[in-house]
């Protein structure tokens, strides 16, 4: 649904119990956060995922167009920015072009994103792939300040300071590079704390919800038998038939980290 459509702020498709009757979709929310002021926005946690809605409201451009543009730009440069990454990592020509098209096929990234345009989830993964690339290419304070902005745009950007240990790590303990891993996250945790504590919301949200309530449904909707492909398929495009083949590459190239 988008703003111009009909139902859009219709009474019938606003949330009425537990969430102050916001509009329903979390679209509605990030739109809301460009259109007017995106740093006292009261619901959280999207009044916490500052960086897309910021960015939008920054265009020469309204509200609508600017989300497409940001979307489109950020699904196209994914898919570059993964290519690089791989390259860096060694994998090669074709399976680092395999991979930007691996990436391009995933119904849940690409497809969904350019047809849900409002979300922040696209600029999310552009970040994320170059995290990936900063990492292959030992550019820890790169590294450092795309984090920053993976948590300013989402919370769960912070996952991407897994990367930068387990892309680098020898074993499965180096001390030394713990410490570094430590040093180099900081700035987003501190940032991620900034936002919580620097923009109230009206209600609480706790994080433990999810956990106690989403995460068990989603995993019911994902046991087998499933509608074939709404899950697998859908969500991983090509990606599952390039695994088997981009582990035995990586075996051999070990030698970039």
């Amino acid at each position: 649904m988008t703003s111009d459509d009909p139902r859009y702020g219709d009474p019938v498709f606003l949330q009425t119990e537990g969430d102050h009757g916001s509009p329903i979709g979390d679209h509605h929310r990030y739109r809301a956060m460009a259109e007017g002021d995106a740093l006292s926005y009261p619901y959280a946690p999207y009044n916490r995922r500052v960086l897309t809605p910021l960015i939008v409201k920054a265009l020469p451009l309204d509200a609508e167009e600017g989300f497409y543009a940001l979307t489109f730009l950020s699904v196209a440069a994914t898919g570059v920015a993964l290519f690089y990454a791989l390259s860096r990592m060694g994998l090669g020509g074709a399976l680092s072009l395999a991979g930007m098209f691996a990436f391009f096929s995933l119904g849940r990234a690409a497809e969904y994103s350019l047809r849900n345009f409002w979300l922040i989830d696209p600029l999310s993964f552009l970040l994320l792939a170059l995290c990936v690339w900063a990492v292959a290419s030992r550019r820890d304070a790169l590294f450092a300040a795309l984090l920053v902005l993976a948590a300013l745009n989402k919370e769960a950007g912070i996952f991407a300071l897994a990367l930068f240990y387990g892309l680098r790590a020898t074993g499965p303990l180096d001390f030394p590079l713990m410490g570094r891993t430590v040093l180099v996250g900081l700035p987003a945790l501190l940032v991620l704390v900034g936002l919580r504590l620097g923009i109230p919301a009206e209600e609480p949200y706790y994080y433990s919800y999810l956990l106690t309530h989403v995460v068990p449904k989603r995993l019911e909707e994902m046991t087998f038998p499933e509608p074939f492909g709404t899950y697998s398929l859908g969500t991983f495009g090509l990606v599952g038939g390039l695994l088997p083949s981009c582990r035995s590459r990586i075996k051999r190239v070990e030698g970039w980290r």
